[in-house]
């Protein structure tokens, strides 16, 4: 081949690479899963839920693992920003600041259970740790209000709280004088898992059926509920 036959085929190979950038520039965007994403949803809630009762466990009963726990739990707001983000885009700033939220509603959990462990009050905790709930609420509110209302995303999180708050006295009461009732604290966890997955629907549900154009198939609300 003389140079000039090279010169050629390197024109006419940069030229067809050229046209074929617009086509495939052009291709519709791949649509996600309405079902997977609403199991994920569920898997990123039971997640944590998991790990919150680890290291519920843990702590107050002084359990080696405590630290590795908390650790892997706080992988869980990073995964809430990552499946918002799956939806809203990689810049959404409402996808960082609700997980930041949640990364805090973490924080707080743990405050509650060193003031416990240290015989300390935990009222003021307790207080932030529902204040940073109500805040929650107002996010996702101010971020999809038809599809997470304002009254709806509030009694959720205080559900999920109370729940929680449950497990917590149940393996330590707040009487110095009671004892661990550990059949409450399995029928709290129970509680907890119930409304923990319905929060993971109202999640994937709000998203799914608020952008519509990023899914394909269907996903329903009370998929494998069960009730009490």
């Amino acid at each position: 081949m003389n140079k000039r036959m090279f010169a050629s085929l390197v024109i006419a190979l940069l030229i067809m690479s050229v046209i074929q950038l617009p086509l495939a520039a052009s291709q519709p965007p791949r649509k996600l899963d309405a079902g997977a994403y609403q199991d994920t949803w569920r898997r990123l809630w039971e997640e944590q839920i998991t790990w919150v009762r680890m290291v519920i466990v843990g702590t107050l009963d002084d359990l080696k693992d405590a630290d590795m726990a908390k650790t892997r739990l706080f992988q869980n707001p990073s995964d809430i920003e990552a499946a918002l983000k799956l939806v809203l885009g990689p810049g959404d700033p409402g996808a960082v600041r609700l997980a930041g939220l949640v990364r805090e509603h973490l924080i707080k959990s743990a405050r509650i259970l060193e003031a416990i462990k240290a015989h300390q009050d935990p009222r003021d905790a307790l207080q932030a740790w529902y204040a940073n709930g109500e805040k929650i609420a107002v996010q996702m509110y101010a971020m999809n209000p038809e599809l997470w209302p304002l009254e709806s995303s509030k009694m959720m999180w205080r559900d999920h709280l109370e729940a929680t708050a449950e497990q917590i006295w149940a393996r330590h009461p707040l009487d110095p004088n009671g004892h661990p009732n550990y059949a409450a604290d399995i029928a709290a966890f129970d509680k907890v898992q119930f409304v923990s997955l319905n929060m993971a629907d109202f999640f994937s549900q709000g998203l799914i059926q608020g952008f519509p154009q990023k899914f394909s198939g269907g996903a329903g609300m009370s998929r494998g509920l069960r009730g009490r």
